[in-house]
């Protein structure tokens, strides 16, 4: 028995224009390449030292997270979807259409950021702990969070 291999659909118009990337983005965020498995544990890893790094004067987490809500780069967007692929955590085109605009929930999140930077003075590293426990367990508010500030991209 044979396998079906979803392939790219074809792209008209010149090579590097925009619109063939946005639908690249499209295709490759409606069919996940990697397994949430995989994706959860990469970024366990990847948070791992941002923890250590949490013990310092400065927490670079939160930094992290300042430049997502404000760049909203398309990656995050990407990862978190690989992260709860296949868990019945969120729908994406409910959580957009529910959200409506996305600066209320920038700004509520900013504010949040803002107030976790200040308890990270401290000698125990909140938000560090706070993204491991998010990639661990995979809450349903994260997701919707995400696609709420992702709204009006």
């Amino acid at each position: 028995m044979g396998t079906a291999v979803l392939r790219e659909p074809p792209l008209s118009g010149i090579h590097g224009s925009r619109e063939i990337k946005w639908r690249s983005l499209i295709w490759k965020e409606t069919f996940p390449t990697q397994r949430p498995m995989h994706t959860q544990f990469k970024c366990l890893a990847m948070m791992m030292p941002l923890v250590i790094l949490g013990f310092g004067p400065l927490s670079i987490t939160c930094l992290i997270g300042f430049y997502v809500v404000l760049a909203r780069p398309i990656w995050f967007l990407t990862l978190v979807r690989n992260l709860y692929w296949r868990t019945s955590a969120v729908n994406p085109q409910v959580a957009r259409q529910q959200s409506g605009n996305s600066f209320a929930a920038r700004v509520k999140v900013s504010l949040s950021l803002l107030v976790l930077l200040i308890l990270d003075i401290a000698p125990v590293p909140v938000t560090g702990v706070l993204g491991l426990f998010v990639i661990i367990t995979r809450p349903p508010w994260f997701a919707e969070l995400i696609e709420a500030i992702y709204a009006d991209v």
